[in-house]
């Protein structure tokens, strides 16, 4: 699934401030269709996933990302309701395990994921 390019918004697009999180992984599963704006956008790459931007998206899409590695917050929904499940995993891996993952892209891996 694509995403949808944004510029970085004002303090009134922001609904969840920016942050990272205190786990590995996160992930957002966006569980309703009937809303406008919304959306995860990660400060780095410059993206909002999950959002009515995305001509791609439906309903059961996941964002799974290094929640822990990316500043990431919620953009403001301007119409309807956004449901979402979101959840967080972590483990606790040893540095050499860190420093692998790393080298593998783990710091920049985002993605979509349909039918979870």
């Amino acid at each position: 699934s694509s995403n949808a390019d944004a510029e970085a918004p004002s303090d009134t697009d922001i609904s969840l401030s920016p942050h990272v999180d205190e786990t590995f992984f996160s992930y957002v599963v966006t569980l309703s269709t009937d809303f406008t704006g919304g959306g995860t956008f990660f400060v780095e790459s410059g993206q909002t996933y999950n959002s009515s931007l995305d001509s791609n998206w439906q309903a059961g899409d996941a964002c799974i990302f290094g929640g822990g590695f990316r500043e990431h917050y919620g953009q403001r929904v301007t119409r309807g309701s956004r449901l979402t499940l979101n959840g967080f995993i972590d483990f606790h891996p040893s540095r050499s395990e860190v420093e692998d993952l790393k080298q593998q892209g783990i710091d920049n891996l985002s993605d979509t994921v349909r039918d979870l």
